[in-house]
């Protein structure tokens, strides 16, 4: 079965015996736990190709919110984390992934930010997910209530596999380190400050994800290059902490029809949600702060 990127992959998902057994004597919220965590065990280590949640198209992109909308203050610090993903129906109840990532971003002007960041819950299952990139501010009005700016980032991703016993009965056998991959990334963000006094701000954006590889892993050849997702948030600032919510469409024009993963389509069988909470912190001493307020 070829699945978003092109790669292949066997039953993903089998019924826990649990669910549905009105003899094993477990509540209904004891039931769903217990299905939500062997999907997501079975969804990150048991896919065929070695990225197990990271290959899929909609979860690799879903797993990373946007780092930045507007650009840092030059030598200002932020570090951060966020938690999200797209939606899938466990169970018969949609939810989104909850999928984590930690970053950090530094001004190096008060026009342009650099920014890294690390996937957690793929580091977790052996999947090394990274993204590297930058943010440059391009206009902003006289009030700078609102402007836009651009971004450019490098995912990255690739396999660490620990031991051979999570392949078993599998046919193809990945190096220890394998199935290295990059996406290029273009972002183009918009912000309005409805709260100038404290810069709360919504924004809105497009996220552009290329696919460089002309040939899946299956060596068949790729048909789709651009994936495009428009996403909208909120941002709430303080003087240390800000709290950002974010809703992606993931690839509005894809089906996610006879995909292993049971995506939640938005409109007909075409794309999915992904919410996003992110919390960073602003990393200088705390006298610049009071003399910022």
């Amino acid at each position: 079965m070829n699945i978003s990127l092109g790669y292949d992959f066997p039953h993903v998902f089998e019924p826990l015996s649990l669910v549905g057994n009105p003899a094993c004597g477990m509540g209904k919220k004891a039931i769903f736990t217990a299905y939500l965590l062997d999907c997501m065990v079975q969804l990150f280590t048991r896919v065929h190709f070695v990225f197990a949640i990271a290959c899929l198209f909609f979860v690799v992109e879903g797993c990373t919110p946007t780092r930045f909308v507007k650009p840092l203050r030059k030598g200002e610090k932020r570090l951060g984390g966020n938690i999200g993903g797209p939606m899938v129906r466990l169970n018969g109840t949609p939810i989104p992934v909850p999928l984590s990532s930690l970053y950090y971003g530094q001004g190096i002007t008060d026009s342009l930010t650099v920014y890294g960041g690390v996937h957690v819950t793929s580091a977790i299952y052996g999947n090394v997910q990274t993204d590297v990139g930058g943010l440059y501010h391009l206009y902003h009005n006289d009030s700078s209530t609102y402007g836009f700016n651009a971004g450019f980032a490098l995912n990255t991703a690739f396999h660490v596999r620990a031991n051979s016993s999570q392949f078993e009965g599998l046919d193809y056998k990945p190096d220890l380190i394998s199935n290295f991959r990059v996406w290029p990334q273009i972002n183009l963000e918009g912000y309005w400050n409805f709260k100038k006094k404290k810069e709360h701000y919504l924004y809105y954006g497009l996220s552009t994800w290329l696919e460089i590889r002309n040939q899946r892993e299956s060596s068949i050849g790729q048909n789709k290059f651009i994936f495009i997702t428009p996403h909208v948030g909120i941002t709430w600032c303080g003087p240390l902490w800000n709290t950002t919510f974010e809703l992606q469409y993931l690839a509005p024009y894809y089906s996610t029809q006879g995909l292993v993963v049971p995506y939640v389509p938005v409109i007909g069988r075409y794309g999915t949600l992904g919410f996003h909470l992110t919390l960073s912190k602003k990393l200088v001493k705390r006298e610049y702060i009071e003399e910022d307020e």
